[in-house]
């Protein structure tokens, strides 16, 4: 299956011009194949979180909202299954948001969501706008492709990925908004490449492009495949990274680095005893 992410400059001023531009994106990757596409971080409001400021809570959605209605429409007339993050207003419990990723399958129906685990704030203020996501680490089928999603952050924690491959993921998708900090090398793709190698599965991270939210949002979208191979890849201009899934190479490459039989639970246990007493 040809799996596609979009990697588009966007603006906070002007949501409809996003989301134009997102559709016309997707539409051009549907055209080339692709039966899953999944959207950047923020790709629909822009990035916010480099201050406190009240007023960007009116950027938040319900999964009723407009932005999950159009997209849902989109993903039923290409017949594709689409992963739409959002900043999303929870529609049960006032006053609480989450960074969220919603998945929508090839009849315009949301399969699921996944919550951002890890909120991040030494770089941005997160915590001020998203409480950690509260629905666990799902996976989700479409068409005999297993995937997890990961949002941009969550992708520093092992236990994320390890949970996903656990869970008989073929994919994993990180929608990011990761922008070249000037104080440290830039190991987006390194990181990319290794968790694809260690986990014998396919990483596809999804960035932003263009400068927002005072940062300077460089792309480099990438996707790689179960041995740490590059199969696409942009740099910062706008476009789509897209590549065949195929569940008989995630088996090859587990029988070739067998890391996945080597697991051993005492390790863990260990691990989880640490966290007991430091934490």
């Amino acid at each position: 299956m040809i799996v596609a992410g979009i990697q588009i400059k966007v603006s906070r001023d002007s949501k409809t011009e996003n989301l134009r531009k997102a559709e016309e994106f997707v539409r051009k990757a549907a055209r080339e194949g692709a039966k899953i596409v999944c959207l950047q971080e923020y790709f629909a409001t822009g990035s916010f979180t480099r201050e406190r400021n009240i007023k960007y809570f009116d950027l938040a959605e319900t999964i009723q909202g407009d932005t999950i209605s159009r997209m849902s429409k989109l993903a039923k007339e290409e017949g594709i299954c689409l992963i739409v993050p959002i900043f999303e207003k929870d529609d049960e419990i006032p006053g609480r948001y989450y960074n969220s990723a919603v998945v929508i399958d090839d009849n315009g129906k949301t399969l699921g969501r996944y919550r951002k685990q890890f909120i991040a704030e030494s770089q941005a203020c997160e915590k001020y706008y998203f409480s950690p996501g509260n629905l666990g680490t799902p996976v989700f089928e479409f068409d005999d492709v297993c995937f997890g999603i990961a949002i941009c952050y969550d992708r520093h924690f092992f236990e994320i990925t390890r949970i996903i491959v656990l869970r008989g993921a073929h994919i994993i998708f990180i929608p990011t908004a990761t922008y070249r900090p000037k104080s440290r090398a830039n190991f987006w793709r390194n990181e990319l490449i290794t968790l694809a190698a260690v986990n014998g599965i396919y990483v596809m991270g999804i960035n932003s492009t263009g400068f927002q939210d005072g940062k300077d949002q460089f792309g480099e979208s990438t996707l790689v495949d179960p041995s740490g191979r590059v199969m696409s890849s942009l740099e910062e201009e706008e476009g789509f990274i897209c590549g065949d899934v195929s569940a008989e190479i995630v088996t090859q490459a587990r029988i070739d680095l067998p890391l996945l039989r080597d697991y051993r639970k005492e390790v863990l246990e260990e691990l989880w005893n640490l966290y007991q007493k430091k934490i």
